[in-house]
C-alpha cells in the first residue's frame, strides 16, 4: 500500500522529504483519476494533477510520479530542451493552453 501524505499547503520540502516522496510514490501502475486527486506533487507537495512514468537510473526501477501542473510544465520544458525539438516552444504553448482549459 502506498503511504499517503496529509493534504496541507505546499511549501519548501527538505531533501529527506523528497527522498521519502520518491520511495512512497514509486508506483508500478498509473494512478486512476480518483487516485491521482489524492496524491501530492513529489517536487513541492502541492495537489497533483498530472503523472509521469519515469525510470531514473539512480532510482533503479520505473515508477509513476504525481506532479502539480506547474512542475509538469517545468518537466515538459526540460525534456523538450533536452530532445532539441525544433518546434518545442509551439508544442509547449499548445500544452499550456490545453491544461489551462
Amino acid at each position: 500500500m502506498i503511504a499517503q501524505r496529509p493534504m496541507s499547503k505546499p511549501g519548501k520540502i527538505t531533501s529527506r522529504q523528497a527522498e521519502k516522496a520518491v520511495r512512497d510514490y514509486l508506483r508500478p501502475k498509473p494512478y486512476t483519476p480518483a487516485g491521482l486527486k489524492r496524491q501530492r506533487c513529489v517536487h513541492c507537495g502541492a495537489p497533483a494533477t498530472e503523472q509521469w512514468s519515469l525510470r531514473p537510473c539512480a532510482v533503479g526501477r520505473a515508477g509513476w510520479y504525481p506532479l502539480c501542473a506547474e512542475h509538469d510544465l517545468d518537466l515538459n520544458q526540460i525534456v523538450m530542451a533536452f530532445l532539441k525539438l525544433p518546434d518545442a516552444e509551439q508544442r509547449l504553448d499548445a500544452y499550456r493552453e490545453r491544461i489551462a482549459a
